[in-house]
């Protein structure tokens, strides 16, 4: 369930899984077994089937003899076996490579899910913690805003010299600038996990 925090943001589960990057690699992963089928598939026994025809005759003078030598002669049906008996092992060590590719990329999905969990985790604390910030600062700019209010009073009133209230006023403008900081930053982690789901 997505834990609410106090200016709206929910933090939500975001998968591996249901990433492009997963699905990049499962691609990969069928690619290669589609490959290793083939091979398999092309090394196995072959039959072929035959047939001939030929129309030739014995007999210049005669061509009814002619004819009778053509039934006899011209039909002829051949099966071929191909086996590869013996190749220098090529076929063992195509199908050890693409067992090994196969597992290159298994590992390099591994390694890529990791990566890819840090740094969901990471971007969704520095959310959750800007998100704290971004409420204390927004606290902190009240509270400095009606400051200068008091001052600016105070200084109309002549109670108080300007330096006072200038400072209050920089302080201000550097409480609204940390603010924006902090937001852009807040937008920027927003994005990157929304880049990941």
């Amino acid at each position: 369930l997505p834990l609410s925090l106090k200016n709206g943001y929910k933090k939500e589960n975001i998968f591996y899984e249901d990433s492009y990057l997963a699905e990049q690699y499962k691609q990969k992963i069928l690619q290669k077994e589609h490959e290793k089928s083939s091979f398999l598939m092309s090394n196995l026994p072959q039959i072929g089937l035959s047939t001939n025809y030929y129309l030739y005759g014995a007999d210049d003078d005669s061509f009814k003899t002619s004819t009778e030598d053509i039934r006899r002669n011209s039909y002829s049906v051949g099966i071929s076996v191909r086996l590869a008996l013996f190749e220098g092992f090529k076929y063992f060590h195509q199908m050890d490579k693409y067992n090994l590719e196969m597992r290159k990329i298994s590992l390099e999905d591994s390694m890529a899910k990791e990566d890819f969990e840090k740094e969901v985790e990471t971007s969704q604390k520095n959310v959750e913690q800007l998100s704290l910030l971004i409420d204390v600062n927004n606290k902190n700019l009240f509270e400095s805003k009606e400051m200068l209010s008091v001052k600016t009073r105070l200084n109309d009133s002549g109670e108080i010299d300007a330096i006072s209230k200038i400072q209050s006023n920089l302080d201000l403008l550097d409480k609204e600038l940390a603010l924006k900081h902090k937001e852009t930053s807040f937008a920027s982690e927003q994005i990157k996990l929304n880049i990941r789901k």
